[in-house]
Formats: C-alpha cells, structure tokens, sequence
C-alpha cells in the first residue's frame, strides 16, 4: 500500500561544538598549574616532595640528568 500524500525521511541534527582541551587539570604536592590568556604553565616544585627514607627492591625512582636533561626510571634495586 503506498500513501502518496506520506514521505518519511530520516532527519539529522548538525551540533557545533566548540571543542575545550584539556578540559580539566589536576595539580597536586609540587605541581602548580596557572592558566593566563589561554595558555597553560605547568610548575614542578622539587623542594615541595618528601624524601624518601626507604623503599622495596622492587620499587622504582625518577631521576634527573641535568646534562643531558633527560629524565629516567630506575628500579630501586638497581641502585
């Protein structure tokens, strides 16, 4: 049976969506995070952490070559 009067066509809705990223940041103990003029600064604050006295065998560190400034993970054990 056809209705000639009838035509059902599928519709689509078009959204414009300005997108914002990062969308949400975190700081945290020794990490400071300033937004000004849409740009983000991100500052790490060593003096802030707490020294570690001891730690497992099987636990790692950050360490960093101010040489060549390359940062690196080294199991604890290896040290």
């Amino acid at each position: 049976m056809s209705i000639p009067f009838l035509s059902v066509r599928p519709q689509a809705i078009k959204l414009k969506v300005k997108p914002q990223y990062p969308s949400r940041l975190l700081g945290g103990t020794a990490l400071t995070i300033t937004k000004e003029n849409g740009d983000y600064t991100f500052d790490f604050d060593i003096s802030e952490l707490n020294e570690v006295v001891s730690a497992s065998a099987d636990s790692y560190v950050v360490i960093y070559d101010s040489a060549t400034g390359v940062y690196s993970k080294i199991k604890v054990s290896n040290l």
